[in-house]
């Protein structure tokens, strides 16, 4: 469980960075500025230049600390024998509380003669600093094997305001491909439905066109997050 200290400290120290790098951004954007330059000499420019970058790295530093404390948070809902390979933050009911999508592969799939399912979970924080379980897909990211020339898929995962993507791209030498579902929050129901499906496939030469498929509840219908499944055509 993830302490309101904690939570608050993470807060501050990315408030403080987010300003700091602020500062100095506005610094070198307005260098010409007459003013600017009367104000601070060159040597102090380049200082700003410096303390930009480090500012930088540092808001990275506190962010992936941050992220780190929040999946800490969640280990109690990762299965014995699996370990997180992605994740994202962000609101994923429209409430004011942090949530997280976790990705998580068995250890040692990539050993096995047949991969074991991966497994996506929803969950949700709340004011008591601690995560419930949201939903949970184990049919939505592709096994290790499945991403063509490479044996993993690329995963991007995303969340907005109330509704999440997963974006899964591989390929083969003859065309590469892209995958990518978005789901929404919907209160009444108190869960997340498929709202689209894009579909690409880019051919690697220059002769056959890209082939898209973009499709709409209004084609697929009514499908919850947990029963959705890469390996059906909708």
């Amino acid at each position: 469980m993830l302490s309101e200290n904690n939570k608050n400290h993470n807060r501050t120290s990315v408030a403080a960075a987010k300003y700091c790098f602020k500062f100095c951004k506005f610094m070198l954007v307005n260098v010409n500025n007459l003013q600017i330059r009367s104000l601070f000499s060159g040597t102090t420019l380049c200082s700003f230049a410096l303390m930009l970058l480090l500012c930088g790295k540092l808001t990275a530093q506190v962010k992936q600390a941050r992220n780190v404390s929040l999946i800490n948070a969640a280990s109690e809902f990762i299965p014995s024998g699996y370990l997180v390979i992605d994740s994202a933050f962000g609101n994923l009911n429209s409430d004011q509380f942090t949530d997280v999508i976790l990705a998580l592969a068995a250890t040692g799939e990539d050993t096995t003669a047949e991969p074991h399912p991966r497994i996506c979970l929803l969950l949700v924080g709340s004011a008591a600093c601690h995560y419930r379980l949201g939903a949970r897909n184990d049919n939505i990211i592709l096994k290790y094997g499945e991403g063509g020339s490479f044996p993993c898929a690329w995963l991007t995962l995303s969340i907005a305001q109330g509704s999440f993507s997963i974006q899964q791209e591989g390929g083969l030498a003859s065309a590469g491909w892209d995958d990518k579902v978005t789901f929404k929050y919907k209160p009444e129901i108190n869960d997340w439905l498929l709202t689209t499906i894009d579909k690409n496939t880019i051919p690697h030469n220059d002769t056959d066109p890209p082939l898209t498929k973009f499709s709409t509840s209004k084609q697929f219908g009514r499908i919850l997050f947990s029963n959705y499944s890469s390996y059906k055509n909708y």
